[in-house]
């Protein structure tokens, strides 16, 4: 991702005007009013994902501006949580978890190589 350009904020919503693909668009918006931000197609009848997957990918796909400002959210937390885990054994799981969060944060953001 270049540098200075950002996502298409969310919320999305998921429809299928057509059948065979489904399109994440902006939410809360008239029909012809959408942006459409992803299309997903419906894999033909001898494709590997079957359309119940295609479903859950675009389900994932239109909740991923929330998941992201969620996560931000708590990058405070993160912090604090990193700096009372340090040199503690019994919270050494919690550096993981954080690093985890932090590299979807870099991933989302384009930011990672």
């Amino acid at each position: 991702m270049s540098m200075g350009v950002t996502h298409t904020p969310g919320p999305f919503a998921v429809e299928e005007p057509l059948d065979g693909e489904l399109w994440i668009v902006e939410a809360g918006k008239d029909a012809w009013d959408w942006r459409v931000v992803a299309s997903l197609p419906f894999p033909s009848s001898t494709g590997d994902i079957s359309r119940a997957q295609v479903k859950a990918n675009a389900a994932l796909f239109s909740g991923a501006p929330e998941m992201l400002t969620a996560l931000e959210g708590l990058s405070g937390i993160l912090a604090t949580a990193e700096s009372n885990a340090s040199g503690n054994p019994e919270w050494e799981f919690v550096s993981g978890k954080i690093n985890a969060a932090r590299t979807a944060i870099a991933r989302a953001k384009g930011t990672q190589a």
